[in-house]
């Protein structure tokens, strides 16, 4: 059920935690406690989302967040947020890349 649910927004938000886990687990494996991540909660109105996930890959972010002295929100939205940060870093470099006669025409 939970890989059939991942064209949806909950799918794609664990797809980008599940590649971040991914990563932590590949480097950090041998480090047993992390420091806490910088990540301030943003101000403004809260919402909720149901993410759908085997039971595998919940324990997988919880074992992360953990390590990170975060709670598993927190991972979640900061994940989030340093994926968004390097697509709008690689789009702004892109455009960076092309030359000026291009640039008008866009």
């Amino acid at each position: 059920m939970a890989q059939a649910e991942r064209r949806t927004i909950s799918g794609y938000v664990l797809t980008i935690v599940l590649r971040a886990v991914l990563v932590e687990e590949k480097y950090f494996v041998r480090v047993s406690r992390l420091g806490p991540l910088p990540f301030r909660r943003p101000p403004g109105p809260r919402t909720c989302l149901l993410i759908r996930c085997s039971k595998e890959e919940a324990k997988r972010i919880r074992q992360i967040a953990k390590r990170r002295q975060m709670s598993i929100c927190g991972y979640v939205l900061y994940c989030l947020e340093r994926s968004w940060g390097l697509s709008h870093a690689a789009a702004r470099s892109s455009t960076y890349e092309k030359s000026p006669a291009e640039n008008r025409e866009s």
